[in-house]
């Protein structure tokens, strides 16, 4: 009898694998038209012996409307207007304003589309382990670059329930290492246009990338 139960019991839950994981993930963020989220920044520069935290509020609509609003350092802005990419870091240089075409500034920005859009066919990926972000479990995943590219691996905190990814790690060839954390995220709600309307500030000068 003993034994008869043992046969019948159903076998254990599989883990998925690290490309189940991704193609989760990546089908998340094809169905998100638009998102809302608080981050934290974080940039380490080792060339410089630098480091530096930055937080605020993230807006995205697709295809090209973007905008990071930093609380800190405040008044700081990265915004995708449908037409331009403006970059304005008052924090630095009051009377500087950055802007490049769309195209050329929106894919580093968006970092989400950078490593979730089709992200089989540009990078190898492996799972390391779990971690806890924000008191949700997540996948960590290893990403290595197929080819030729802006950086030298990135890691994802992959969310165990729904599958969101929770934070980045974005480490450059130069060995710069930029980690992106998100909260407190709202997918698919209505953002209006004006929200990525950029106005540069009176008496500032725009310098064109």
């Amino acid at each position: 009898m003993l034994a008869a139960l043992v046969l019948a019991a159903p076998p254990a839950q599989q883990a998925p694998s690290a490309q189940q994981i991704l193609k989760r993930a990546e089908q998340v963020y094809a169905a998100t038209k638009s998102m809302q989220a608080d981050f934290v920044q974080d940039l380490r520069v080792p060339l410089l012996g630098s480091s530096q935290r930055s937080r605020g509020t993230l807006f995205l609509r697709r295809p090209d409307r973007f905008l990071m609003r930093f609380t800190d350092p405040a008044g700081d802005r990265i915004v995708a207007d449908g037409r331009h990419f403006w970059m304005y870091y008052p924090s630095t240089d009051r009377k500087q304003v950055l802007r490049a075409p769309i195209k050329e500034g929106f894919h580093q920005a968006d970092f989400q589309r950078e490593f979730l859009a089709d992200p089989a066919a540009r990078y190898v990926v492996t799972l390391t382990g779990s971690e806890n972000v924000g008191g949700r479990r997540t996948h960590v995943l290893r990403l290595v670059p197929r080819r030729a590219s802006a950086y030298k691996q990135v890691r994802m905190w992959v969310d165990a329930g729904d599958f969101t990814v929770r934070r980045f790690e974005m480490i450059e060839e130069n060995e710069s290492v930029r980690r992106v954390e998100l909260s407190n995220i709202r997918r698919n709600i209505t953002l209006a246009d004006n929200l990525f309307r950029f106005v540069p500030p009176q008496g500032t000068q725009i310098f064109d990338q």
